[in-house]
């Protein structure tokens, strides 16, 4: 037997696609998405529910006996108490379809993944208007600003990347690199 590829389009033509039990649950779920980030665009990306923000935001999908809600590793990873009732992997969460969905959670998930997502534009945008240089090279480091960027968000205190904002935010100037080097 041959296995039938649907590309759908839009989020309501995935949603379609359901029973309706299913697809009030989907609606719902949706709902509270867009009421958390409501500048968030809607996109179907690896043929599931989407939502966009400066980035990926959060994918969604129903399957047999749950949904599963995609709001990153971080997304879970700083939800871990909150989520414990639930499946929980890397960077997925399973609701069953015979339970509510805890639509006020999903909400704080969405917001924290918008917050994320700004923090991690905010870095960017200051990597390109101040480059790092290094002592050896005198040249512009981006692969040092991106080692320094990865260690402020993954495992350190919220001190840390206000002090790597504060870094990257300084002026550029003729003085020794080494004054001005993040290394």
């Amino acid at each position: 037997m041959k296995d039938v590829k649907i590309n759908f389009h839009s989020i309501d033509g995935y949603i379609s696609g359901f029973p309706e039990d299913v697809q009030r649950k989907l609606q719902e779920l949706r709902a509270a998405i867009k009421a958390a980030a409501p500048g968030a665009a809607e996109k179907i990306s690896y043929q599931i529910p989407a939502f966009t923000f400066n980035g990926n935001l959060v994918y969604f999908a129903a399957y047999k006996k749950h949904i599963g809600f995609y709001p990153t590793s971080s997304g879970v990873r700083a939800f871990k108490r909150e989520l414990s009732a639930y499946e929980v992997s890397k960077g997925t969460v399973r609701f069953p379809l015979d339970k509510p969905l805890p639509l006020k959670l999903i909400g704080r998930i969405v917001k924290f993944r918008v917050a994320e997502n700004l923090k991690n534009a905010a870095l960017k945008s200051q990597a390109k208007k101040y480059p790092v240089e290094t002592e050896s090279h005198g040249r512009q480091d981006w692969l040092g600003l991106r080692r320094k960027k990865e260690r402020c968000f993954h495992g350190a205190t919220q001190g840390d990347s206000a002090w790597a904002l504060h870094l990257l935010r300084r002026p550029q100037s003729n003085r020794q690199p080494s004054a001005w080097s993040l290394a």
